[in-house]
């Protein structure tokens, strides 16, 4: 068998490998505090399961468009003229997932060679697609390990611009340091984006997860300028196994995208539409209390890493991640995996979300309160105790 040569670009993700690990481990009976994970631990609401149910024994068991059904575009067009983005039933398609959501973008903007704008650091998915299509990730850092709020700077993305440039590609709240865009910057990156006749590519999957309020966007008229919205429903309503994601563009783009997507997934699953209907018209009071528990969790992990000698942790204004320096360790990768094997807590190393990325861990605060103090006090043994000597190396 002779593959393509674009096999050689494709990279296994870092986070999914890492629960792969994790999920051998707790199949032999080991005790491992999970922090690798970036899925609620939150059970998918009683309202959205029995929507989803009571579609099935409805019969809504067949294909739909990629569009999304009616009554799906209807409900995410009011609930996101809520937050000041202006849309039309035109303007949406719907995917088994976010991820194959930004894939599909992705696969319409880039030829080899091209450049997409992002931050450092960020999800590492990202610069896979992109390097998979054989693009060039051009990475800002954006990332001040002081201060909850993001050093971010619109006039460096500009600055950045070429005739290369393809898209700019913001993560608000990032994953994986939780850090939010403010309104203002978004605007003004917007502003820059129109005149330099380059694609804003915004990933909204964590804008319902912040401590301070929802994620606030500029009032965006999405028909008229060039901004793709990508989002799902994974994060918001802990639903990750029912896969379901969309973008919102302008008529033109999203046309394409429905080709694209009528050739490849050819569309959601549509008892999960039907669910997702009742998430968007549902009451969200619950999602209130599952974002006060995980404000609860990240205010006991920041405390607890910020104890640690020569560790620090902005505390997140966003997503579920806390993203710590981490002093005199080396390389983080090879940190994390001790901290598996001899203490059993998992983590992702900070390596893999960018060059900036090094000297950090990605922690996810998606377990109970009492699991992140006990992976925490592992921890903070480990370090102290069995790790931290003077200019020892992790080799």
């Amino acid at each position: 068998m002779k593959l393509a040569k674009s096999v050689e670009r494709l990279k296994s993700s870092p986070t999914i490998a890492a629960g792969e690990e994790v999920r051998g481990l707790l199949a032999k009976g080991k005790d491992v505090v999970r922090f690798d994970i970036g899925e609620p631990d939150f059970d998918t609401p009683e309202h959205i399961k029995m929507a989803g149910i009571e579609a099935i024994q409805k019969g809504f068991t067949h294909y739909t468009s990629a569009r999304g059904i009616p009554e799906l575009r209807d409900a995410l067009i009011d609930d996101q003229k809520k937050k000041g983005i202006g849309l039309s039933s035109s303007n949406t398609v719907f995917y088994p997932g976010s991820k194959i959501a930004l894939y599909s973008v992705l696969a319409l903007l880039l030829d080899p060679g091209d450049e997409i704008i992002m931050q450092d650091p960020v999800w590492p998915t990202y610069g896979s697609i992109v390097e998979y299509f054989g693009g060039v990730s051009v990475a800002i850092n954006d990332w001040n390990d002081n201060n909850p709020r993001t050093t971010f700077s619109p006039h460096e993305f500009e600055r950045r611009i070429t005739s290369k440039t393809k898209a700019v590609l913001i993560n608000s709240p990032c994953n994986p340091t939780g850090a939010i865009v403010p309104e203002s910057k978004i605007e003004e990156l917007a502003q820059i984006c129109r005149s330099k006749q380059v694609p804003l590519i915004l990933d909204r999957i964590y804008s319902a997860l912040t401590y301070n309020g929802e994620d606030k966007v500029p009032d965006f008229d999405i028909e008229g300028g060039d901004i793709i919205i990508i989002s799902g429903f994974s994060k918001e309503y802990a639903m990750t196994g029912w896969r379901l994601g969309y973008t919102i563009a302008p008529k033109k783009f999203t046309d394409i995208l429905v080709q694209l997507q009528d050739n490849t997934t050819s569309c959601p699953s549509s008892f999960v539409q039907y669910a997702a209907v009742a998430a968007l018209r549902g009451e969200r009071d619950w999602q209130k209390k599952m974002n006060k528990e995980y404000q609860d969790r990240r205010d006991a992990m920041v405390s607890e890493i910020n104890k640690i000698p020569g560790w620090k942790c902005a505390s997140p204004q966003g997503a579920f991640y806390c993203f710590p320096f981490i002093s005199n360790v080396g390389d983080s990768g090879s940190f994390s995996s001790k901290l598996l094997s001899e203490c059993s807590v998992s983590s992702v190393a900070g390596k893999f979300f960018g060059m900036h990325g090094e000297n950090h861990l990605r922690l996810s605060y998606t377990t109970s309160k009492e699991r992140v103090l006990e992976g925490m006090k592992r921890i903070t043994e480990f370090y102290e105790t069995r790790w931290h000597r003077p200019q020892k190396s992790l080799q």
